[in-house]
């Protein structure tokens, strides 16, 4: 399974009818790193009249969440999560302080900037495209050691951690489309080889 994110930290900045719009994004992991990165940037420009963010984490993009502050209803948090979602990202959050000029810009102003600040900044960012990998301990009697690793080198399987004793046991990251296959076809060889999902 493939999901698209951003590739790295931006930051990107717009002034529109004297507003100063600044925008900041990173990828995350989680919703913890999301909430810590609005946190970071809200307390670096905290004299800002507006901090805005949204997020989306999760592969499949299940979890998100998106805040106005202080903003009409809809008219900040939504469009810059509109954006994200619009760009078919996840694993992603973006904040987007605004510090007004004396101009109001309406609600459809308004959205129309939080939204394109927030297009500026996944632009800078970069967008990438990443698998997803299924984490599975393998045990197996040391004479199978040939057949595993011919196995692991057919599938593109990484070893991150081993571990000798009676028994040989590996932690591997393989993709996920092709996990069930490699048990599959390991078993169908050798009967002695164990799978655990981590």
């Amino acid at each position: 399974m493939n999901y698209k994110t951003i590739e790295r930290d931006a930051f990107v900045s717009q002034i529109i009818k004297k507003s100063k719009f600044l925008g900041s994004i990173a990828p995350v992991e989680d919703v913890l790193q999301a909430k810590e990165f609005v946190r970071e940037v809200s307390k670096k420009f905290k004299d800002a009249n507006h901090n805005v963010f949204a997020y989306s984490v999760g592969v499949k993009k299940e979890l998100f969440a998106f805040s106005d502050d202080g903003e009409p209803p809809k008219s900040a948090g939504y469009p810059v999560y509109r954006t994200i979602k619009g760009m078919g990202i996840t694993n992603t959050v973006v904040v987007v302080t605004r510090y007004f000029g004396g101009i109001k810009l309406g609600v459809g102003g308004l959205i129309r900037a939080y939204g394109d600040t927030a297009k500026m900044a996944i632009e800078a960012a970069g967008i990438v495209e990443k698998k997803v990998f299924k984490k599975i301990s393998l045990s197996f009697p040391y004479n199978e050691s040939r057949l595993v690793m011919y196995m692991l080198d057919k599938f593109g399987a990484e070893v991150w951690e081993r571990k000798f004793g009676e028994e040989t046991e590996m932690y591997i990251s393989i993709d996920e489309d092709l996990a069930e296959r490699f048990m599959k076809e390991s078993v169908s060889k050798s009967y002695k080889i164990r799978f655990k999902d981590l």
